[in-house]
Parts: C-alpha cells; structure tokens; sequence
C-alpha cells in the first residue's frame, strides 16, 4: 500500500483494545520507533507492527507500507 506523510491511518477493531502500541522496524529487523500513533517516517518500504492487549489476551499485527 502506498501512503504519502500526511495520510491518515485508522485501526479498527471489533472490541476495543485495552491498549495497543506501534513498533516500527528496519530492514535489519531492529525497532526504530515504538509510539501509540502511526507515524510516516523516512520514505519507501516501511514495516510496522501492532501490538494489542486485551483482557482475554495479546495479538501482533504486521504489515508494510511504501510512504512517498
């Protein structure tokens, strides 16, 4: 998926989550930023995960975006 710096991102889950946080790594697999906001940073492929807590557990979501 291509974004642009100023695009807006929503997370939408069905039961809100108890709390989540947004890693974003590089290509050499190390984080590089760990926020409670998607944040566009740099430019080109960019890997971000979503960590979700909830009362009954946690979920990782993964995905990357092309950010011109």
């Amino acid at each position: 998926m291509v974004v642009t710096t100023d695009s807006n991102v929503k997370l939408d889950f069905e039961k809100e989550p108890d709390s989540y946080t947004i890693r974003i790594w590089d290509d050499d697999n190390n984080i590089i930023n760990e926020s409670d906001k998607v944040v566009f940073s740099g430019v080109g492929k960019v890997i971000y995960e979503v960590l979700v807590k909830w009362d009954q557990g946690t979920a990782s979501y993964a995905f990357s975006l092309n950010i011109k």
